[in-house]
């Protein structure tokens, strides 16, 4: 790290919720298939580039990259939280890659090769800075001429029952606790479009660009899996934690979500309706 501008994000990704988020990342990677499909859809990494991917965790989308940019193509993946990248590294050994590079970075203030990548991209890894134009700037500096942006993030929050409904139940047992305020490091910083195409124009980008649509997160295990998993990430989970919820508690919380859950079953498990943002942009040249 080279300062402490995101020491709180650092702290937070490195501690209990990296940790859950490390323990359930096969399921959490199973049921947002559709927002990594639609990214790549948008970014269309080709062989032979140079790629920058920020807030990498535990390098599903990193290996992927590294496959699509062969031959002649490599991959630089950041993280802020080192247990994210220790996972990550023994994921990518395993995948026998060799053109993968990981390194604990914040990309808002680490020293990135100038004119060094054809694409940046992030996959829910973006929306945690706590100076965004200083972050996209620092990234638009490590493209190219003509290198490309590209990232997705949750859209408007009374659009995303995968927050809402865990969140209203563990919230009506617990409280819900101090509202973020809008645009705060976090999950829904990057909710209004205009905003954050405002964002990277301060940051010198061109062809900003981003589009809502919603999604299904799919989980085969139903609306009683969803409801266990929500109990360990997410905002129902934030609250358990800081209520300091025995098994009992936590139990009764996950039953009742799953219930409410219930009419987003369907044949092959549970679809739950949310709304992403996807974003593009353009790095001109130099300023």
């Amino acid at each position: 790290m080279t300062d402490d501008a995101n020491k709180d994000q650092q702290e937070f990704w490195t501690g209990e919720v990296g940790r859950q988020w490390l323990a359930h990342e096969a399921e959490l990677d199973m049921i947002s298939i559709g927002a990594r499909d639609g990214l790549l859809a948008l970014a269309d990494p080709q062989p032979g580039q140079q790629v920058l991917e920020i807030g990498c965790g535990g390098g599903g989308l990193a290996v992927e990259l590294a496959r699509r940019v062969l031959p002649g193509g490599s991959v630089l993946a950041l993280d802020i939280a080192g247990p994210m990248l220790s996972a990550a590294r023994a994921r990518a050994a395993a995948a026998g890659l060799t053109n993968l590079t990981f390194r604990q970075a914040d990309a808002q203030t680490a020293f990135l090769p100038e004119a060094a990548f054809d694409l940046a991209l992030s996959h829910f890894g973006i929306m945690f800075f706590a100076d965004p134009v200083a972050a996209f700037a620092n990234i638009r500096r490590s493209l190219r001429p003509g290198g490309r942006l590209a990232f997705v993030c949750f859209g408007q929050a009374d659009r995303n029952n995968w927050f809402n409904i865990p969140r209203a139940i563990a919230a009506k047992r617990f409280g819900a606790g101090p509202e973020p305020a809008p645009g705060a490091p976090g999950p829904g910083a990057f909710a209004d479009i205009a905003r954050v195409s405002g964002l990277m124009q301060a940051a010198g980008f061109t062809d900003c660009q981003g589009q809502a649509g919603m999604i299904d997160y799919h989980h085969p295990g139903g609306a009683a899996a969803t409801a266990e998993l929500s109990g360990w990430i997410g905002p129902a989970a934030f609250i358990l934690r800081q209520a300091g919820a025995d098994l009992a508690a936590r139990a009764a919380v996950t039953a009742e979500i799953a219930a409410a859950l219930g009419p987003y079953e369907c044949a092959d498990g549970l679809r739950l309706p949310v709304e992403l943002n996807l974003f593009a942009a353009r790095n001109p040249g130099p300023a």
